[in-house]
Order: C-alpha cells, then sequence, then structure tokens
C-alpha cells in the first residue's frame, strides 16, 4: 500500500511541478476549465469501469483523477494572482483553504449518504455528471461578463 500511495505522491508531485509548462499553450483559467471537464468525463467513465468490475481501468481513472486534481492547485494560485493584488494574496488563499475544508464537511456526509444509498459507482456518475454541468454554467457566465464588458 506504501509503494502505491508513493508512487501517486511522486506523479501528483511531478504535475504540480510541471504544469506551467502547458501556459505556452493556454492561460491558466482555460487550463482549468479542461482540467475540470476531463475530471468530469474520467468521473463518468469510472461509472462504467465500475460497474462492469475493470479493475485495472478502475485503478488507472482514480490514478489519472488524483494527478489531474493536484495539478490543478498551481493553476488556482496563478488564476487567483490574476484578480488580486500582491497583499491580498496570502488571506485569499487563506480563505480558499478554509472554504475547501467547510466544503468537505458539508459534502462528505452527502458523498457518503449516496454511496451507502446507492452505490459508489452512482456516486461518481453524480459527480462526474456535476462537475460537467457546473463548468459549463461557469464557463457562460464567464463568457457573458467577458461580452458584456466589451460593449
Amino acid at each position: 500500500m506504501g509503494i502505491t500511495y508513493g508512487i501517486f505522491y511522486i506523479f501528483s508531485s511531478m504535475a504540480s511541478r510541471n504544469i506551467y509548462k502547458l501556459n505556452k499553450y493556454l492561460p491558466s483559467s482555460r487550463l482549468m476549465q479542461i482540467s475540470f471537464d476531463i475530471m468530469g468525463i474520467l468521473s463518468v467513465v469510472l461509472y462504467f469501469a465500475i460497474k462492469f468490475k475493470l479493475i485495472y481501468l478502475v485503478v488507472g481513472l482514480y490514478f489519472v483523477l488524483y494527478v489531474l486534481k493536484d495539478g490543478r492547485r498551481p493553476l488556482v494560485v496563478d488564476v487567483c494572482g490574476d484578480y488580486m493584488n500582491k497583499n491580498e494574496r496570502a488571506t485569499v488563499m487563506s480563505i480558499d483553504s478554509q472554504l475547501k475544508s467547510l466544503f468537505v464537511v458539508i459534502l462528505a456526509p452527502l458523498f457518503g449518504f449516496i454511496a451507502d444509498k446507492f452505490s459508489i459507482q452512482v456516486l461518481f456518475l453524480i459527480i462526474g455528471i456535476s462537475m460537467l454541468i457546473i463548468n459549463r454554467l461557469l464557463n457562460l457566465a464567464n463568457d457573458s461578463e467577458y461580452i458584456s464588458t466589451k460593449f
């Protein structure tokens, strides 16, 4: 088990360390949108992998989801840095950490209930579809905000 987590952590740190290289091609905000879309799609695929008992695919998908989650953190810092003053960044990152804890306190029991009541595969399906829908709605809000500032 320790070797497995060691491998997960090594690849996660490599993703976090090297994510900046993708900024040559796309801005951090766009990379975050893409990562949420990929995570949503992979969560839906994970539903089917669990349903059909494709164990190696389940492990591989979980590994990719884990690496994507950790690779997204530097993107969040970069996007937050674009929207705030330098002297506010530490405060906002602290608030980000507290909000993350609050979401865990609220969502963990909800996710546990869904997994117990239905199944873990249904939970991944709900999470994946929710991520895709929320990301679409946030993209629409950003696009309309962009359009309204241009005209």
